[in-house]
């Protein structure tokens, strides 16, 4: 993946290229090679995995990868704010261009590495994720439903 075209050196070793459009075709080229990039490395993952093969630790070292898009362009239209928290992040609708970025997905490498271990594939953990979050959310909505019915009955009371 040789596509880092920034100025006098990058901002950061993951920054690949500044682009204007999502269609770009190097965006595209460069997705592709990550995409065989993580195949390959899952196809090694589970090679060896199957075969009780010891893998040497630089592979168990490597991560999956993903490229990000990081909108760039003017924050403030007319005096006002194009949305909240745009200095933090600059949505993509608002951006007249992207920075592009190949990062480690640390998550998705956890559940797979995960996987390997205990059988229980990526999809089964991101469904048990989903079931913990809603009865999280479940839990929370109870108590302040709980809460506001307690304040409404001070209130009759008064």
């Amino acid at each position: 993946m040789q596509y880092n075209t920034s100025r006098v050196g990058p901002r950061t070793e993951t920054y690949r290229f500044t682009i204007k459009s999502k269609d770009d075709q190097n965006l595209k080229a460069l997705r592709q090679d990550v995409k065989a990039y993580n195949k390959e490395l899952k196809r090694k993952l589970l090679s060896a995995h199957i075969h009780d093969v010891n893998l040497p630790d630089y592979v168990l070292d490597q991560n999956f990868k993903c490229v990000k898009l990081q909108g760039r362009g003017p924050r403030v239209v007319n005096g006002k704010y194009v949305h909240p928290g745009c200095f933090h992040s600059l949505r993509h609708k608002y951006a007249e261009s992207f920075a592009v970025y190949v990062e480690d997905d640390l998550h998705y490498t956890k559940m797979f590495y995960h996987f390997l271990k205990t059988g229980i594939t990526v999809t089964e953990q991101q469904k048990l994720q989903q079931a913990e979050h809603a009865a999280f959310i479940a839990r929370m909505n109870a108590k302040e439903n709980k809460v506001s019915t307690f304040i409404k009955q001070l209130i009759k009371i008064k």
